[in-house]
């Protein structure tokens, strides 16, 4: 992958479910996975994917725990810390987080522009990074060059949605809630 931040995402999406098991089951095999995808999530360098992996556990952990409010409110507020320690990765030349939430903004804006020309069925199964092309600004290429070849959502669920349309992402958000 030549996208480290979808690299990231990739690896966040495994690290939730594989921390979690291995905290249910308690044996030493599911630890060892848990922690190299971990390991690998973090060399990724993705922030956003990292926060969203101490988010992702603390979801998890409230949905089925289920704690009483003072208590997901303390948790909440460690996991918060977390999400921003985790993000902390020095030697690493990244954008700063300004210019990477505002480029992941304007993504999500051209994703649900594309989501709104095709909303049934989409653009189509790896078409975001074409489908985007209209919709991009001189002066977002010029902050952001590379986005001047076709980008990604930037978000999963943004561009699930632009891809498959709403017909896609609901079978997709079935299939996150279904047990």
């Amino acid at each position: 992958f030549a996208d480290i931040n979808a690299v990231g995402s990739l690896f966040a999406l495994a690290a939730v479910p594989a921390i979690w098991y291995a905290v249910r089951l308690r044996r030493a095999g599911p630890w060892v996975t848990a922690a190299l995808i971990a390991l690998a999530l973090w060399l990724a360098g993705s922030r956003s994917a990292l926060a969203a992996a101490v988010i992702g556990l603390f979801a998890t952990w409230c949905l089925d725990r289920r704690p009483p409010w003072p208590r997901a409110l303390a948790v909440g507020a460690v996991a918060l810390a977390m999400a921003f320690a985790t993000t902390w990765n020095p030697g690493r030349v990244q954008a700063s987080p300004e210019f990477a939430a505002g480029v992941r903004l304007e993504m999500a804006r051209i994703g649900l522009r594309i989501a709104a020309e095709h909303p049934v069925f989409g653009a189509g199964v790896g078409m975001f990074r074409r489908a985007s092309l209209p919709f991009l600004t001189p002066a977002f290429v010029t902050r952001f060059p590379r986005a001047g070849l076709g980008e990604n959502a930037h978000n999963n669920f943004i561009q699930i949605l632009a891809e498959l349309g709403i017909t896609g992402l609901g079978a997709f958000l079935l299939m996150l809630i279904e047990p």
